[in-house]
């Protein structure tokens, strides 16, 4: 009887630390998912009385080896919360849910005007500069984040320009592919793409000098968008009105990370350039090569030049 009673409380005790045990890797797993996922600079456009709808930007950022998911959003401010983007269709742009967003292993997602954004639908109320909005984003592997974002004036974080981008050639500027909204953020300057036509893959993407997408003559021969200069460097900023040499060959002010063309042949991601605003680029160029700034470990600097388009004055 002795062998018996001990054998049942030590089975029962050896279970229980089991699934303790398993509790606490369950949570110490979830912990993990959650501490990979960073969300930062979270807005929310400041909304005119009786207005029905409102949006966030943020930027999401993946520190996690495998691909995360955004699959829902809600905030108590509104009745439903959704991933929204724009997409330009027969060149109208035009407004889209997105059931799911996956954000790269190592990889990260912003979201800015005129491209991805959390749609607040049905405001329960005004949203007003100076308060803060709770959101909370539903990703599939780190389960619920919350975060607060502040409300601030439409465009007041912003600078803001919609280039329109046009093919090029050696004999000329060819039809529009499409659009690039720029604007200022508090991480610099975002570039969202909404572009059709053009190859599979990564392009090189920089800021030129002069504001002309034209093509001129080089060495005898006839080469797409030359007028547009080379690469904008620091400028005003050192007062001198003279392109500063930057500490890394190839990599000035004005060039930005490559944009990624899908296999339909659209750019709609959006990218990226710390330190660089509205302010600098002005009446300059952007420009859009054929092939990506790295090729097999070295620089090769995107090859041709494709597509170009000038930044408003």
């Amino acid at each position: 009887m002795k062998r018996l009673f001990w054998a049942i409380p030590m089975s029962i005790l050896i279970a229980t630390s089991a699934a303790q045990a398993d509790a606490g890797h369950k949570k110490h797993k979830m912990a993990t998912s959650q501490e990979q996922i960073m969300v930062a600079h979270p807005w929310v456009r400041a909304t005119p009385p009786r207005a029905k709808n409102g949006a966030a930007y943020l930027k999401v950022t993946n520190h996690g080896k495998t691909v995360e998911k955004i699959i829902s959003a809600s905030t108590p401010v509104a009745n439903k919360a959704e991933i929204h983007t724009h997409l330009n269709e027969a060149g109208v742009m035009k407004m889209r849910h997105v059931p799911s967003l996956d954000i790269p292993a190592g990889g990260s997602m912003t979201f800015a005007p005129g491209g991805h954004h959390v749609m607040l639908i049905g405001l329960k109320k005004t949203l007003k500069v100076g308060d803060k909005v709770a959101i909370t984003l539903v990703f599939e592997k780190a389960g619920k984040i919350t975060f607060h974002a502040d409300i601030t004036k439409s465009g007041a974080k912003m600078g803001r320009a919609k280039v329109i981008i046009h093919s090029v050639t050696p004999d000329g500027v060819g039809g529009p592919l499409g659009t690039i909204i720029l604007s200022n953020s508090t991480e610099g300057l975002i570039a969202t793409p909404h572009l059709n036509g053009l190859s599979a893959g990564k392009h090189a993407f920089h800021v030129h000098m002069n504001g002309d997408c034209s093509p001129g003559i080089k060495d005898g021969i006839a080469v797409a968008a030359l007028a547009a200069g080379g690469h904008y460097g620091h400028m005003a900023k050192h007062g001198h009105g003279h392109t500063k040499k930057h500490e890394e060959p190839h990599k000035m002010a004005g060039d930005m990370p490559d944009l990624t063309v899908g296999a339909d042949g659209r750019s709609m991601i959006a990218v990226v350039k710390p330190g660089l605003t509205m302010a600098e680029i002005r009446g300059r160029a952007l420009m859009i090569h054929s092939g990506p700034t790295m090729a097999h470990g070295k620089h090769a600097g995107g090859d041709h030049r494709i597509a170009c388009g000038v930044i408003p004055k």
